[in-house]
């Protein structure tokens, strides 16, 4: 009805539209036109959120009478607001909306699709899909060869536990209008490694590092999940796909790696020459004394990954005078930079607890979204890196580089889901003599508590540092932190909030000594 539909308003350069006229020009030419499609995809910041899959030759509808052609829809905005639907309406169907939840019975078999390629890492994948799929569900699973990329994402649409792989080849518009069905739907759609897909019209390069969709419902996520976690264990692939020199280059360790962390902003793996420029060294001068970077790793047993943020340590090998013995340049080059460093990665809307702060607390997603940028300010500026850093001898990670995207000058929690933002840390780690512990022994809680006041005694009104530059220190960092530093402080937590903490507490406190009897860390 027309007093139920609703209307969305975008800026122009948010969005993008990919057109795909026939998707399965193999399939059209060897005879097998049920499997072609015509695709319109609309990406909004780089987000497949709305498409129309047009089938031009179906076999037959859900009802078994005849068609000419069907057209699916769907249009997925985050936050519960999905639509799919199909034209012609199929018979006693109507329009979607929400998160479809036909899929919920284990008792299914599962299906793998793929199409015929006898690429190793694709038949790797499949296996192993199959071999997860065998040990999960309760039935033995059917890999299915099915020709044409949208024709294997629509059966995932719409067939409840499916699974499709595609290969390498596969571009943007392959995918777009296909990923916003099954996401309306309730599926999901990343690459093999568990990143989402990326629909940017800048970038040069399509679905690279392959693409994996799974229908709704536990049984597939959970082997969606599962088969990213050993595509990024199994290094082999790993070196293929993002071992180019590009990216993480010829890198030597056999360890899992959390590519799926070590991203840019815009969704491809972070390259050499970024974190080159970090530390210093440019590409274009020749005269530079930084060394360069060989290849890096990311070892997925040194990756947080939480619920507003993620990050890795990254292991950076450098080249070495033995590695420059044939180099021809006789510039003097320096000690190589730090081994490791640590990536901090936010991008908001691709969190889900994030996402889900848009309804539930939005409020808390505005504080997020500056949280983020005063940590940036705060660890940049001249008051951390020269004040406290060095004067004061209180060792704080330092910033080798950063890429910030917020979004400014509003408070609406559908735009600030859009901040995006990105740190190379240096990484305090154990290799430095530097370890994590849960509960503080004495003599660390002494030295903790000694470095909190050093740290609050440089900052102390009327210390000495407020003096510093003519004062111009202080003004900077006023104008780049909190104004208080007590966020649980009554103004900031709201009345309702203080008597949900109350609620929760007195649920609590009865089996609160009897939890901290279970934890072995705290015996005597």
């Amino acid at each position: 009805p027309a007093e139920n539909k609703k209307r969305w308003e975008f800026p122009l350069d948010e969005l993008t539209i990919f057109v795909d006229p026939l998707d399965g020009t193999r399939e059209f030419v060897e005879g097998r036109v049920h499997n072609v499609g015509c695709l319109i995809g609309i990406a909004r910041n780089q987000r497949a959120i709305g498409g129309a899959i047009g089938v031009p030759f179906p076999r037959c509808n859900s009802d078994g009478s005849s068609s000419d052609f069907v057209v699916h829809y769907a249009l997925t905005l985050g936050n519960d607001e999905n639509f799919h639907g199909t034209w012609p309406h199929e018979a006693g169907k109507v329009e979607g909306s929400g998160t479809s939840q036909y899929q919920q019975g284990g008792e299914e078999n599962v299906t793998v699709f793929t199409g015929d390629s006898q690429n190793p890492i694709l038949s790797k994948a499949t296996k192993t899909a199959m071999d997860l799929a065998s040990s999960i569900s309760t039935n033995p699973p059917t890999h299915s060869i099915l020709g044409g990329a949208s024709a294997k994402l629509l059966h995932v649409a719409m067939e409840p536990n499916s699974i499709a792989l595609l290969h390498f080849n596969t571009e943007l518009w392959d995918t777009c209008a296909t990923e916003a069905l099954i996401k309306a739907k309730g599926g999901k759609v990343t690459d093999f490694f568990g990143s989402p897909l990326v629909h940017n019209s800048t970038k040069t390069e399509g679905n690279v590092l392959g693409v994996i969709a799974s229908s709704p419902g536990s049984l597939s996520s959970k082997i969606h999940s599962a088969l990213c976690e050993q595509m990024r264990a199994d290094v082999a692939s790993v070196k293929t796909l993002c071992g180019v020199s590009k990216w993480m280059g010829a890198f030597t360790s056999n360890d899992a790696q959390a590519v799926d962390i070590s991203r840019d902003l815009d969704g491809s793996p972070v390259s050499k020459q970024w974190i080159e420029k970090q530390f210093g060294r440019t590409q274009s001068d020749k005269s530079c004394s930084i060394p360069s970077l060989k290849s890096y790793s990311v070892p997925e047993s040194d990756t947080f990954r939480g619920l507003m943020s993620n990050g890795c340590r990254i292991v950076l090998d450098w080249e070495t005078e033995e590695d420059m013995v044939d180099h021809e340049s006789s510039v003097q080059r320096s000690r190589p930079p730090q081994s490791t460093a640590f990536l901090k990665r936010i991008v908001m809307a691709d969190l889900s607890h994030a996402k889900s702060k848009i309804k539930n607390a939005p409020h808390k997603l505005i504080r997020d979204v500056k949280s983020y940028g005063v940590e940036s300010s705060f660890l940049t500026s001249r008051a951390c890196k020269h004040g406290l850093i060095r004067k004061a001898g209180v060792r704080v990670n330092s910033v080798y580089g950063s890429d910030l995207r917020p979004i400014l000058g509003t408070s609406d929690p559908e735009k600030l889901i859009e901040s995006r933002f990105m740190m190379l840390l240096e990484d305090f780690s154990e290799n430095d003599g530097w370890k994590q512990e849960w509960l503080l022994e004495e003599d660390s809680c002494r030295a903790t508590l000694k470095t909190l006041a050093k740290m609050h005694g440089y900052f102390w009104h009327g210390s000495s540092f407020w003096k510093e530059n003519d004062g111009e220190w202080g003004r900077e960092l006023e104008n780049c932190v909190w104004s208080n530093g007590g966020y649980m402080q009554p103004s900031l937590q709201g009345w309702n909030q203080l008597n949900l903490v109350t609620k929760g507490w007195l649920k609590r406190l009865p089996d609160f000594e009897d939890h901290l009897q279970t934890i072995p860390e705290l015996d005597g």
